[in-house]
């Protein structure tokens, strides 16, 4: 247990220690585990409002049985939610008392989550040490639980974590790794994963000025996309980066990207 987290877990403890005094122990009824699928339903349809309100009554009810597990589920959500809101203060508290509470259950998935939440909210906050600690856990767990898919999406956070310390190498070697992932394991893709990969490697050549398109796999991208449903975000991706390129005079580049671009547009159909 990394040290700062001590303190948190006799907090947690003790916390729920006198709220057992005080309410009547029952097993969890299946209307708990219909207002946590609530909270996620919720959750995934961006009504954050909602979530919190069926998070915060899953957690009521499992603190009442005791069941830690539900316990930890449920400050997952409330974590998730305030990281969705970018109140990241609230998020690493509830990440805290997660990890404190599924540290020894067995429950080692929502355990990776809580460590992983609790590693991003950590770089949320600039606090990059804590956030390298718990990101490197949770990178860890997702290896042991075989979780290709969120072993990327921790990847990526260390990709940002690096941007932020200005170690831009290993910023990109992060982000080409998750992006090589995802394009030789269709399985593993979300849209929303690639197009994040693809975004970060842009403001990171933004960022340093970097010129040259041999950083990427762009022709690959665009062989593999061109079948798919992606066809406006891809443009409209490599549209920026011409963009980029023509604020920076490098004409070729630019017009390099333009053209990629229309490459990747669906075609415009002629009445």
């Amino acid at each position: 247990m990394c040290p700062q987290l001590s303190a948190v877990k006799q907090s947690v403890a003790s916390s729920t220690t006198s709220w057992g005094d005080t309410l009547p122990s029952y097993a969890p009824s299946s209307d708990a585990q219909t207002v946590l699928q609530w909270g996620i339903q919720h959750f995934t349809q961006k009504q954050f409002d909602k979530a919190l309100k069926n998070f915060r009554a899953a957690l009521r009810t499992y603190t009442r049985a005791q069941d830690l597990v539900g316990v930890g589920k449920s400050l997952n959500g409330l974590s998730a939610v305030y990281l969705q809101t970018q109140e990241y203060e609230r998020s690493l508290a509830y990440s805290q008392a997660s990890v404190s509470v599924l540290e020894d259950v067995g429950a080692l998935k929502d355990y990776a989550l809580a460590v992983y939440q609790l590693g991003v909210s950590y770089l949320r906050l600039d606090h990059t040490s804590e956030a390298e600690c718990y990101l490197d856990r949770a990178l860890t767990l997702y290896n042991v639980l075989g979780d290709t898919l969120n072993e990327n999406r921790v990847v990526l956070h260390l990709g940002l974590l690096y941007a932020q310390r200005q170690e831009f190498m290993f910023a990109l070697a992060c982000y080409e790794s998750v992006l090589d992932d995802l394009l030789e394991c269709p399985m593993l893709q979300t849209q929303e994963l690639v197009f994040e990969v693809l975004s970060l490697i842009l403001q990171l050549f933004e960022r340093t000025g970097q010129t040259t398109l041999d950083e990427m796999p762009y022709q690959k991208l665009v062989d593999y996309y061109s079948s798919g449903n992606y066809q406006a975000n891809m443009a409209a991706i490599f549209r920026q980066l011409g963009q980029f390129h023509e604020s920076q005079t490098h004409y070729g580049l630019a017009f390099a990207c333009y053209t990629q671009a229309l490459q990747v547009a669906e075609p415009v159909q002629l009445a």
